[in-house]
Order: C-alpha cells, then sequence, then structure tokens
C-alpha cells in the first residue's frame, strides 16, 4: 500500500500525467496500463490463464507494454528459485504476446505517416532511458533554449499535501502484505521497480 502511496502521489502531481488524462488519445496508454498492472496482479497471484487474457487485452489497446512477461518473472519469481523455472512459469504470458503478434501480422499495415515521425536506429534505446530519467525528473526545456528555466512553479500546496499523506501512511504499517503473497525485501523492490522503469521506456 505504501508503495502505491507514493506512486500515485508521484503521477498525480507530474506533468507527464496530463498526456494520458486529458489528451483523447491518450485513452490507449491508460488502457494498456490498466491491463499490464491487472496481469501483473493475476500473474503473482497464481492465476496466470487470467493474467494472459488480461495481458492480450492489454497488448490490444497499446504494444508499449509487451515486456510485461519479463516484469512478471522477476515479481513472482521464489527466494531460491532457478531463473529455469521462474521463466517455465510465465508460459501464459509469452502465449499473450503470441496472440498479439498474430494479430497485428494480420492486420494491413497502413501507417506511411507514422514513418515520417518516428526514426528509429541504433542510438534509440539509449536515447529512450536517457529520456525516462528526464521526464523523471521533469528536466524539460524549449527546443534551442537549454539555458532557459521554467516560469511555472511545481504545485507546492498539492506537493505538501502529498508528502504529509505519504508520512501518515508510513506510520500506519505500510509493509503489511496479505498472507498469501510473500513480501519482498527492501533490495528486492527497489531492483524490480528499476527494471520496471526500464522495460516500461525501451518500447
Amino acid at each position: 500500500g505504501y508503495a502505491a502511496l507514493i506512486a500515485s502521489a508521484f503521477l498525480g502531481l507530474h506533468y507527464s500525467g496530463d498526456v494520458a488524462v486529458r489528451w483523447a488519445c491518450g485513452s490507449q496508454d491508460l488502457l494498456a496500463v490498466l491491463g499490464a498492472l491487472a496481469a501483473l496482479v493475476l500473474f503473482v497471484s497464481g492465476r496466470r490463464g487470467w493474467a494472459a487474457a488480461a495481458l492480450v487485452v492489454a497488448a490490444l489497446s497499446k504494444e508499449i507494454i509487451l515486456l510485461t512477461p519479463l516484469i512478471a518473472i522477476l515479481a513472482a519469481r521464489r527466494p531460491g528459485e532457478p531463473w529455469s523455472r521462474s521463466i517455465r512459469r510465465a508460459w501464459p504470458l509469452a502465449v499473450a504476446v503470441l496472440v498479439w503478434a498474430a494479430l497485428w501480422a494480420s492486420m494491413p499495415h497502413r501507417r506511411a505517416a507514422m514513418a515520417t515521425e518516428v526514426e528509429i536506429n541504433a542510438s534509440s534505446p539509449l536515447a529512450a532511458l536517457a529520456h525516462l530519467l528526464q521526464v523523471a525528473l521533469g528536466a524539460e526545456w524549449r527546443q534551442g533554449e537549454p539555458l532557459r528555466l521554467p516560469r511555472t512553479l511545481p504545485p507546492l500546496i498539492p506537493l505538501a499535501l502529498a508528502l504529509v499523506a505519504l508520512a501518515w501512511g508510513s506510520g500506519r504499517g505500510a509493509g503489511v502484505a496479505s498472507p498469501s503473497a510473500p513480501l519482498l525485501d527492501r533490495r528486492r523492490a527497489i531492483v524490480l521497480g528499476l527494471v520496471w522503469a526500464v522495460l516500461g521506456a525501451i518500447p
């Protein structure tokens, strides 16, 4: 619960959230993320078939979540378990990606306009990761004006309220989880979060 509180406060105050919320086309991102989160929760709780179904729906919304199976493998891996067994357990999610790929391949591809907007080269993955850090920090500036400071201040009052909520939540037993789901230790949770961020940015 504490991690969800932090994530909600961060996203709620972050400028990038308006793309998905205020832009009509951004709804596909919300649907994809919702489906991916549902797939992860279902997979970790042992309902792998339903997790695969949720992942198919998410992938059909937008392809940005196609690396979700890798996140699921790391999130559901048991302590001391061989990686081969963790990977084999995720086969329903792999089938979900193959279902999406088959549907994608069967569709007519008329995306000539996209070729004029998106340029993919060898440096693209590194650029995506650099942009991830840039967006997370809010280090945005206008093209050709790298030294110009932003004119709009951060939302100080909402930020203060979020900090109060975080402090309040941390004192109410925020690390308690259901007995059916093993608790992640802090180091593993941090690694999972970093891997999640990287795998979410690469697509």
